[in-house]
């Protein structure tokens, strides 16, 4: 599937980067009693968004990827400056 979860934390006990896995979440190779939070998602080129729960990045991606199976992912959606969502709706609500 595309996109991914990223941790930019490193272990304590021996610097590795923690990385992701659905069965383990957030945690060292090497240690998975080492446990992270901070991560961020990359969907392709297109979009990076950093997040401070595994949950709310785990839900995030679980929702763009239902958005692109279902042919409806528009990454202007999702942009910082000048978001196309943002235009859609207020259009929408005079129209």
């Amino acid at each position: 599937m595309k996109g991914g979860i990223y941790s930019e934390e490193k272990c304590p006990l021996c610097g590795a980067t923690l990385q992701y896995t659905e069965k383990h979440g957030i945690a060292c190779p090497e240690h998975p009693q080492i446990r992270g939070e901070k991560c961020r998602v990359i969907f392709g080129r297109q979009l990076r968004r950093k997040f401070s729960s595994l949950r709310q990045a785990e839900h995030f991606l679980n929702g763009i990827r239902h958005e692109v199976e279902q042919g409806k992912f528009d990454k202007r959606d999702y942009q910082k400056e000048n978001p196309l969502g943002f235009i859609t709706r207020v259009v929408g609500l005079f129209c």
